[in-house]
């Protein structure tokens, strides 16, 4: 009886020794939507963000040296960055309507848009956390003085 113990402990160790670990990264990522301008935005625009009726404005004022480096965003509660083509919108709105602005209140474009997100976990599947993110554009005509950067 002891030899069958014996060989069914060691048969049991054996096969876990063989399961492969599960190891999760520490990399972290964040809900989000890229709202990219199809026409080149000034250095200093707006966008009128729209979510469940609730619109927040978002000033941007993007620096001559910007080079891909998110601009300086003010007057909004949402948490946003502006770049010199697009905005990042932090967490993943189902339903969305986007409005980018002049500098002087010209309205450059707006489209109602419906976000297909990808999810993705950066530190592999089955760790935290799980993000969804993604991609979209608004039809834009060029702002009357462009960023040279957009």
């Amino acid at each position: 009886m002891r030899n069958v113990l014996a060989s069914s402990c060691l048969a049991f160790l054996l096969l876990a020794c063989e399961e492969e670990a599960h190891f999760c990264h520490l990399m972290d990522c964040e809900d989000a939507l890229t709202v990219e301008a199809s026409s080149a935005l000034g250095a200093k625009y707006t966008v009128e963000v729209v979510i469940q009726g609730t619109t927040s404005t978002i000033s941007c004022d993007i620096p001559a040296d910007a080079d891909g480096k998110a601009g300086v965003v003010s007057g909004s509660t949402l948490r946003a960055d502006c770049f010199p083509s697009n905005v990042v919108i932090y967490g993943a709105p189902a339903e969305v309507t986007v409005r980018f602005r002049d500098e002087d209140g010209t309205l450059l474009g707006e489209e109602a848009l419906a976000p297909e997100y990808e999810v993705s976990q950066p530190n592999g599947e089955g760790c935290e956390p799980i993000c969804s993110q993604a991609q979209d554009e608004v039809q834009t005509v060029p702002a009357a003085n462009p960023n040279p950067k957009s």
